[in-house]
């Protein structure tokens, strides 16, 4: 019997996972993305191979990791129970959340831009300063400091120039 692709055990594994635990918490499927609506929220959930994404689910759930690896060999179901936990803890925090405002108070990240913007662009300039001097003191002396700083002048000046 051919072994099945990382792609396939992927596919497999969010059939047995992710897929009915969203759906039953009235997420629609479209591709990997999962979509709700509640109140003043759109609850977006992206399931990839390989991502680059806003919400790291290590972020926001407890008991996973910043990955879970999937290639041929993977166990599904014991992979499987991993998912549905640490998309039901996600799913708890995520039903915490009622709007911007909530959400804000939520980044758990310092670098996260349009937290930045939207404190700026509803007048909380103490707050966006605030996140810039932490984000200064946890990555001012990395190499890649220079690239966020520019990247915090160009969201504070866009979203001061819309007023």
């Amino acid at each position: 019997m051919e072994q099945p692709t990382a792609e396939q055990s992927f596919a497999a594994l969010l059939e047995v996972s992710a897929v009915p635990l969203l759906k039953q918490h009235g997420f629609r499927k479209q591709k990997l993305t999962f979509r709700r609506e509640r109140d003043d929220v759109v609850d977006v959930v992206n399931l990839q191979l390989d991502c680059q994404y806003r919400r790291r689910i290590e972020n926001i759930a407890s008991g996973i990791g910043p990955h879970v690896t999937v290639d041929a060999e993977t166990d599904i179901p014991a992979t499987a129970d991993i998912v549905r936990a640490a998309l039901t803890s996600a799913l708890e925090v995520m039903c915490q959340l009622r709007g911007p405002d909530d959400i804000v108070r939520f980044a758990l990240s310092d670098i996260d831009f349009d937290v930045f913007r939207y404190r700026f662009a509803t007048g909380d300039k103490a707050g966006a300063d605030e996140q810039y001097q932490r984000a200064r003191y946890r990555f001012g002396a990395e190499p890649r400091w220079q690239r966020l700083d520019d990247l915090f002048r160009q969201a504070s000046a866009r979203t001061v120039g819309a007023d």
